[in-house]
């Protein structure tokens, strides 16, 4: 059961912990060393996301998976990893409280930046963090090539729509505030609203590899060699979580101020290992796991999502295909001030549109069952569905999401329609391969019968209906074809 909201005009909100992480060339020879220390690691900070970097491999991420995050603490998938051409990027997250929508990849000439969307189950959001790993080393050519990354990961923000939330997480090599990667990172331009806002902007000026920031420095946990990565002690602040002004507003997604945390760092340790005790953050085996496990320390902060919430109780939400219509199912356990159900569709799970309304029961303490049928798919892909709830003055809250991969289904019974879009008439041929009982109904664009065309037994053959649709309103409407072998919804256009 996932409960929507229980008192009338309150908000919802819930807060959740976003963390990066540099896993050091996972799963490389040694982690049947390492793995007990990441178990101790995230036991000890059960993120509910995890994002990380320098994992090699599907294998690496499913080990990562099934052997530490499931481990440790349990309720773990993996989002889709993308193989690319260098240390590549994943991410965890517990199912319980996100759904993964996608991982795009950005080339850059070093590494992929991956743009991982997901969407907040009990508020809806639905948000991007993009993870990069950038150029290591200090230069002027390696500072250059991080400008180059950044570049390309501001081509792609500054493309979102005002207002958009989302983040950028891992590890950026970066040294100092001065560096123009950094710059371009937080460059605020009149024209977009791609920056991100770091909240240490502020107080971390200058080069950060110095004691006055000892407690923001996040490698190197270690000052000896062994297992690969750099042993000089923490004194570097590489990993970052920035996020954007949307994230920085009260409201939706938002960082909770103060709560970045450099995980074991407890401030004394400049130059020296995270396990030299004593360590005033953590345990004598936190602070070991956390020296042998990598040459980073994990970095997570948190954020609330917010959203409005209505007296409406929903223990169920499905969506099947069957033929080519998608079945939506959904029952409420109680309802208050329900005004109905806006059955809405996406494409990607970010740009939605109404496709129907079903009416609420308005108060109930009993458990209803509804459902919403679409018929006006007409090309194959993955749909996903959601339901706005208004309540009786107006204020909305939206389900969680559900997706369908859809798959077009031959139908031995199809139409053409001519001309297209249509004014007045139009003739409408039907083409059955065998004979069928056949049945053609116009729909509206909430899929509501407006007439019915055909209802009769077709032998095989063309079959033209002469129709007259003079008296409809301008729109768009759905021609519905059914048979005993399946159905199929062909677009119409009305104009006027």
């Amino acid at each position: 059961m996932f409960i929507v909201c229980l008192a009338e005009s309150a908000f919802g909100q819930s807060t959740e912990k976003i963390m990066t992480y540099n896993l050091l060339n996972y799963p490389g020879s040694d982690t049947a060393t390492r793995n007990p220390y990441f178990r101790t690691i995230i036991a000890n900070t059960s993120p509910d996301i995890l994002v990380v970097g320098e994992i090699n491999g599907q294998q690496g991420v499913t080990d990562f998976l099934n052997k530490v995050m499931n481990v440790a603490v349990g309720g773990y998938a993996a989002g889709t990893f993308i193989d690319s051409y260098d240390s590549d990027n994943g991410i965890f997250f517990k199912t319980s409280k996100f759904t993964f929508v996608s991982n795009t990849a950005h080339h850059t000439d070093l590494r992929d930046i991956n743009e991982f969307k997901l969407t907040h189950i009990a508020s809806g959001i639905t948000f991007r963090i993009y993870a990069v790993h950038l150029k290591a080393s200090s230069g002027t050519s390696n500072e250059a090539q991080r400008t180059l990354e950044v570049d390309t990961l501001r081509k792609y923000t500054n493309q979102l729509p005002d207002g958009s939330d989302f983040l950028v997480c891992g590890d950026f090599n970066i040294y100092k505030s001065g560096e123009a990667a950094y710059t371009k990172l937080l460059q605020d331009n009149p024209s977009d609203d791609g920056n991100f806002i770091d909240p240490y902007s502020s107080i971390m000026t200058g080069t950060w590899n110095n004691s006055a920031y000892a407690p923001y420095h996040t490698q190197s946990p270690r000052t000896r060699t062994f297992g690969g990565g750099s042993n000089g002690g923490m004194d570097d602040r590489f990993d970052m979580i920035l996020f954007s002004n949307a994230v920085n507003t009260a409201g939706g997604m938002q960082y909770v101020s103060g709560s970045m945390t450099a995980y074991g760092n407890d401030g004394n340790h400049f130059n020296d290992s995270i396990n030299h005790m004593p360590n005033t953050a953590v345990s004598s085996a936190v602070a070991n796991a956390l020296e042998y496990a990598s040459d980073h320390i994990p970095l997570y902060a948190s954020f609330t999502f917010t959203s409005t919430i209505l007296p409406i109780t929903l223990v169920s939400f499905t969506a099947v295909q069957a033929g080519n219509t998608v079945q939506l199912d959904w029952s409420t356990a109680s309802e208050e001030n329900n005004a109905g159900f806006e059955v809405e569709r996406s494409i990607d799970a970010e740009n939605w549109t109404q496709i129907g309304f079903v009416k609420g029961m308005g108060n109930t303490v009993n458990e209803t069952h509804y459902q919403f049928a679409d018929r006006s798919l007409t090309s194959q892909g993955t749909y996903y569905y959601h339901l706005k709830m208004p309540d009786v003055s107006g204020v909305a809250v939206y389900s969680e999401t559900v997706s369908v991969d859809f798959v077009l289904q031959h139908v031995p019974v199809s139409l053409q329609i001519y001309p297209m879009p249509v004014t007045d008439h139009a003739t409408l041929t039907v083409i059955n391969d065998e004979e069928e009982q056949v049945r053609l109904t116009l729909r509206d664009a909430c899929s509501s019968e407006v007439l019915e065309l055909l209802n009769t037994n077709l032998p095989c053959g063309k079959h033209e209906i002469q129709q007259d649709f003079s008296a409809l309103a301008a729109g768009t409407y759905f021609l519905l074809l059914e048979s005993r072998n399946g159905r199929a919804a062909y677009k119409v256009i009305i104009m006027k």
